[in-house]
């Protein structure tokens, strides 16, 4: 894969923008499966393929869809994962967070033949918050399961619910790249590819990352070409 270079006059899109973030990662074909695969790994900690690249999961009225939008896909496990990027996340975000991920998990096929569902398999939601904090913390990332208040014991259940919130990765940017994991890097991109103070910075990212690089070219495409820039801003 060729070099690729954001630079200073690039006018690049927001990836949080709701057409370009599908434009990148939510395409059938190889190239968008294998960023959207490279994210989804950084975000659970864990190798995926993404075997297919699925419709929205429809909220109705638990999500402004103006403003909270997925991209749901199959692994080749089997296992049901949804993206989101969230623009502003609000009080009732939670709920559908939770929603989206009990629906993912019982649209499985259950396992007949000893009576339990001994088929399911772990079901990820991932929600990318773009311009507001979520948790009370300084931590941009966290991994949320069910597990007892009292005794903090982990019910070690299917359901995963994965928050990343870019506005807190100001102090992972001042780190050294080469001390950053995947997903710092997958965050650091997600948060400054438009932002012209950060050029060197997702520059070297996309050096080191091989699949960020693949979004950031197809997003660099999308951006110089006027006829589709128009259509991912206008549609």
């Amino acid at each position: 894969m060729r070099i690729v270079q954001f630079f200073p006059q690039d006018d690049i899109l927001e990836i949080s923008y709701k057409n370009v973030f599908r434009e990148i990662f939510a395409k059938d074909t190889p190239n968008a499966k294998t960023s959207l695969a490279a994210l989804i790994s950084a975000a659970i900690d864990k190798h995926v393929t993404v075997d297919n690249v699925l419709l929205d999961l429809p909220l109705k009225d638990l999500c402004d869809t103006q403003t909270r939008f997925g991209v749901q896909c199959r692994d080749s496990d089997g296992q049901m994962l949804n993206v989101e990027m969230v623009m502003y996340p609000g009080h009732f975000d939670p709920l559908g967070f939770e929603f989206t991920v009990c629906k993912l998990f019982t649209s499985q096929c259950i396992g007949e033949t000893d009576g339990i569902s001994s088929g399911l398999r772990p079901t990820y939601q991932i929600n990318i918050l773009a311009k507001k904090n979520f948790a009370f913390d300084e931590r941009y990332y966290h991994h949320f399961q069910y597990f007892d208040k009292d005794t903090q014991c982990n019910f070690d259940g299917g359901t995963h619910i994965i928050t990343v919130e870019l506005a807190k990765t100001g102090n992972i940017a001042e780190k050294d790249i080469t001390d950053m994991t995947a997903m710092d890097r997958w965050a650091i991109f997600l948060r400054y590819c438009s932002d012209q103070r950060k050029r060197d910075l997702v520059d070297y990212i996309f050096k080191l990352e091989p699949c960020i690089a693949m979004a950031a070219e197809a997003l660099l495409s999308v951006s110089k070409d006027k006829n589709e820039r128009a259509r991912l801003l206008n549609d």
